[in-house]
């Protein structure tokens, strides 16, 4: 039995040091160690012994091996001696041989016999840091989350209605956390006044039907900012089903939505007028149908087409024509009830759908041509774009609707064939629909079909028709082209070459007639027939010359045929003059120095200036035939006319008189000084067989210059 109190007090602290879970040591003034516990010395990778003893006692931050924890251990020491009060704090050790520890330290000063030492008792808080870390961790990545998915979290407890919102939320919403409580009054006063009851109600429904809430709502922030958020949430109840907690997410879909509505309008509106496009105007024309349906009433469709855009957009330019027709969709909405719609379908084409236009078809008919005429006046009024003036009319075709059998289609395909049969009629007109004009329409339709069958089967056909200079005498001939339909017999150009300029197939028949010109006139030239010392002249269309290959194509033509290109001559429209004139005059440029001759075909009828006259490589003029018959003694034809061939004889450019009918016309001309002529006075169009038994009967009469 132990009867030694010193020593029994000395065992027992032992005994409780040696206990110890925690490193239990105490420090001097030094930062020496004078005790310690075998926790202590296996935390730090010594012995006690090698801690407490030696001459030369270890300084225990000398133990930490990490800088910046031996700097914290000793303000804190240093702190707790000279104040005299306890110090608690964390800091990291890692000891040369022992494991990295998160340690949590209590330093308490003592006095003992005139002495101060600091007990220190140290735990181990390795595994709440790492807990803490990975918390940390998970919060920032959450946050991080949040931040970039714009989607923040919130919890509201309904009962003492606290409101808990995330750092993203408070990004959202535009508010700083340390300049506002959260509330719910505080939340609805940031969404936008417009949703704020509608908000209320999802909130109020969700609690009712016990279902998650999903809602887009706007929210107004601070500075006047509108944002658009997604909330959606779910709801807590209590034992006695009170609602008790109500936790969601909200999310920033500004963004989104805006691209969406971005997207939505460039699927629904014209991008240069900004005016509903066919998609929307044929949902709206659903919806239209079916409400004159169900109350009895019709609506009306108009069918708007510019008369002579192409003209202007060709000779001026595209940013002109667009100019243009901004302006007419504006003068349109201008004049538009709310309940209507304007639409661009494409190119000069506008549709404007009007409801409920009467009862009675006979008021309907009156609503619609009253619209129509307010509609040809409000367009002809002069527009000014780039310091011109320029003049457009509208042809408009009208249906009413509905009819037995109706549809979005069938409606507006009436509105379509009435057009243009409006523009058939003189231009600057208005047709109501009617079933005739199916019938014309569906021929049309067919003629487009059998265009593109007929190159395939080889259905047409060059004929040729002689120039002549005063005396009669063949100096040339112009290839004009015939379709020898299977069904409909011999079709001249008047009939198809506008349905073919408008489907494009222009450009392949076009390419058809210049190989076969060339090949004949290589014929002619090498078998020593040819109409010389003439040429044969072929007209080509502006698609074709607009070609970016066309020079080439000529080119290559010019090498597979062997002609001689001197004998070519190409007639050309005045329009092409004033289009693109540098891409014009470069192909004009070689196609001369090639030895090709260019005529400006139906002179007198385009939007051609002296500048261009002077200064293209043109070598001549043929007047346009609708002058040629209009000539009467001091008629303003005639005035033409004269003006026409004194003006090509001062640039010393040929003149041509296209379509001489008459005696009388031939010897005008003649008085007038022009020296070339065609037309039927002379000979009509003819075939190949017969063209060349027309050089051979001249020649056996010797008025050729040269012949078989």
């Amino acid at each position: 039995m132990i009867n030694d109190d010193e020593e029994f007090h000395k065992l027992l602290l032992r005994a409780c040091l040696d206990s110890a879970t925690d490193s239990i040591f105490v420090l001097c003034q030094e930062m020496k160690i004078r005790i310690c516990n075998p926790v202590t010395a296996q935390w730090f990778g010594r012995t006690e012994k090698a801690l407490t003893s030696g001459n030369e006692p270890i300084a225990f931050v000398d133990l930490l091996s990490v800088a910046e924890s031996a700097e914290e251990f000793g303000r804190h020491f240093d702190a707790a001696l000279t104040k005299g009060e306890p110090r608690r704090f964390e800091c990291l050790i890692h000891p040369p041989n022992a494991p990295r520890r998160w340690l949590e330290f209590d330093l308490n000063p003592v006095d003992i016999q005139d002495s101060t030492l600091v007990i220190a008792v140290a735990r181990d808080i390795s595994d709440r840091r790492e807990i803490e870390f990975e918390l940390k961790t998970t919060k920032e990545r959450l946050a991080e989350a949040q931040r970039i998915g714009r989607i923040g979290i919130w919890d509201w407890d309904i009962l003492n209605d606290e409101l808990y919102w995330s750092e993203e939320v408070y990004r959202i919403f535009g508010l700083h956390p340390n300049r506002f409580l959260p509330s719910y009054d505080g939340f609805l006063r940031a969404v936008h006044p417009d949703d704020q009851e509608s908000l209320r109600k999802s909130i109020q429904l969700a609690i009712q039907k016990r279902k998650p809430m999903h809602l887009d709502h706007r929210i107004l922030l601070p500075n006047d900012d509108v944002r658009i958020v997604h909330q959606q949430a779910e709801i807590n109840y209590d034992r006695l089903g009170k609602p008790v907690r109500m936790a969601g997410t909200v999310q920033d879909i500004t963004t989104r939505k805006r691209t969406e509505e971005k997207v939505r309008h460039q699927a629904n509106y014209d991008a240069l007028t900004d005016l509903p496009n066919r998609y929307l105007l044929e949902d709206r024309l659903e919806r239209e149908l079916a409400r004159t349906r169900r109350r009895g009433h019709f609506g009306a469709v108009l069918f708007l087409d510019l008369d002579n855009f192409k003209t202007i957009n060709d000779s001026l330019g595209h940013q002109t024509g667009d100019a243009l027709l901004k302006q007419v969709a504006q003068r349109l909405l201008r004049d538009t009830r709310r309940e209507d719609t304007v639409a661009r379908l494409g190119g000069d084409e506008f549709v404007l759908l009007v409801s409920e236009v009467g009862k009675d078809r006979e008021k309907a008919v009156a609503y619609g041509q009253y619209i129509a005429d307010k509609i040809i006046r409000l367009l002809s009024v002069p527009y000014f774009i780039g310091g011109q003036e320029l003049h457009v009319t509208p042809s408009i075709g009208i249906t009413l609707f509905p009819v037995e059998d109706d549809s979005v289609e069938k409606i507006l395909m009436r509105a379509d064939t009435a057009m243009y049969s409006a523009k058939a009629e003189g231009r600057n007109a208005v047709r109501f629909y009617l079933p005739s004009m199916q019938a014309a329409a569906e021929k049309l339709l067919a003629m487009q079909k059998d265009l593109r069958y007929a190159l395939a089967d080889s259905q047409f056909e060059l004929y040729f028709q002689p120039q002549v200079d005063v005396r009669g005498r063949i100096i040339g001939c112009e290839t004009l082209l015939r379709w020898r339909h299977p069904q409909r017999g011999l079709i001249t150009p008047g009939d198809f070459i506008q349905v073919a300029e408008e489907t494009g197939l222009i450009v392949p028949i076009g390419q058809w007639v210049l190989r076969q010109s060339c090949q004949q006139l290589a014929f002619w030239q090498q078998h020593g027939t040819c109409p010389a010392p003439g040429q044969l002249a072929v007209n080509v269309s502006p698609r074709q010359f607009y070609q970016p290959d066309f020079v080439g194509q000529i080119e290559q033509l010019v090498g597979e045929t062997g002609v001689d290109p001197s004998g070519l001559k190409f007639e050309i429209t005045e329009r092409m003059l004033v289009k693109n004139v540098d891409d014009t005059v470069g192909k004009l440029n070689i196609l001369r120095k090639l030895g090709i001759s260019v005529s400006i075909d139906d002179f007198g009828t385009g939007y051609s200036s002296l500048t261009y006259l002077k200064n293209l490589p043109l070598n001549q003029l043929k007047i346009d035939r609708a002058f040629i018959h209009g000539i009467n003694p001091g008629s303003s034809d005639a005035a033409i006319v004269e003006a026409i061939i004194s003006m090509a004889n001062t640039l010393e450019l040929e003149v041509v008189a296209e379509g001489v009918e008459s005696e009388t016309q031939f010897r005008f001309l003649k008085s007038k000084d022009c020296r070339y002529y065609q037309g039927n006075y002379f000979s009509p169009p003819l075939p190949l067989k017969e063209f060349n038994e027309l050089l051979l009967a001249q020649k056996s009469l010797e008025t050729l210059s040269c012949g078989p």
